[in-house]
């Protein structure tokens, strides 16, 4: 069966059989094809001295979301839908001086709120950094290009978002480390 098309018999019924269908072909045919473009555009960058995110976004119906929440362990994934989900390296080795930044940051917030400040991107960073949870390579490549907002570091977070989403990015010690990080990890 290839997208809810069954041998012989015409088009399948059963909703689940295109979602499951469309499921293998993204992870087996297309997402091979990103990554291997993502990896080219990457390496001219970087080449060219620029560090920024690229990546696909994944667009898939409405009608395919899960909004259950359901987790779905490996076991089911190999049997449901023909693929395990691939492991990224992570990296928890930045500064504890980002993380007690990206605290500082959330200890504000707590108290004054997030206010006009931050996207959800940002306000997870701080999260993450504050718990230091693993992150990846592409949060790594996020954060080394948020110091494009560094001349905003010093505004006091009571008159501005600059200096709050600054320690919400892990602050200098974060952003520092995140660009001699990427440079690390993309000599491999």
């Amino acid at each position: 069966m290839l997208l809810g098309i069954k041998d012989q018999t015409g088009l399948g019924n059963n909703a689940d059989e295109l979602k499951t269908a469309s499921t293998l072909f993204d992870n087996t045919v297309i997402r091979p094809i990103q990554k291997l473009l993502l990896d080219g555009v990457r390496r001219i960058m970087n080449a060219n001295g620029y560090n920024l995110d690229v990546y696909f976004k994944t667009l898939q119906p409405l009608e395919f979301t899960d909004l259950s929440g359901k987790i779905v362990d490996k076991e089911t994934q190999e049997k449901e839908y023909g693929f395990n989900k691939v492991e990224l390296e992570s990296y928890t080795d930045y500064p504890k001086s980002a993380s007690n930044n990206a605290k500082r940051a959330l200890e504000w917030v707590d108290k004054h709120g997030w206010g006009d400040c931050g996207e959800a991107t940002g306000k997870r960073r701080a999260s993450q950094l504050a718990s230091k949870s693993p992150i990846s390579r592409d949060t790594i490549a996020r954060m080394a290009s948020f110091r494009r907002h560094q001349q905003h570091k010093d505004v006091p977070y009571s008159e501005g978002c600059g200096g709050l989403m600054w320690d919400a990015w892990g602050g200098s010690a974060g952003v520092n480390w995140a660009i001699s990080k990427l440079k690390q990890i993309d000599k491999k």
